[in-house]
């Protein structure tokens, strides 16, 4: 009862986010510079001379971005993946899955 009601509801507030984050940032643009058919868009939109580490958002409607956050999950999912790796030792494959993820950031 109460669980597919809460479950329920979950499910249509996600999907009534997910389609006012898809009308405000839509992913073909992306998709396209992806295969090379297209420009690029930046992400955070900065200049070319400014860095994504002093990115300030101007507008109300611009993405708040920290590239501190950025790095920090990069290093959590590399520490993942580098974990799993079989011909090493769990602990040294995370410091070096995380050290590498971070590094393409």
């Amino acid at each position: 009862g109460e669980l597919s009601r809460a479950l329920g509801l979950a499910f249509v507030l996600t999907l009534q986010r997910t389609t006012s984050v898809r009308k405000d940032n839509p992913t073909l643009v992306h998709i396209k510079a992806l295969i090379g058919q297209g420009p690029r868009k930046p992400f955070p939109p900065v200049d070319a001379e400014s860095s994504p580490w002093r990115y300030e958002p101007i507008y109300e409607d611009d993405p708040d971005f920290k590239m501190t956050y950025v790095l920090l999950a990069m290093a959590l999912v590399g520490s993942f993946c580098g974990g799993n790796v079989p011909l090493l030792p769990q602990w040294m494959g995370g410091i070096i899955g995380a050290v590498a993820f971070a590094s393409f950031t």
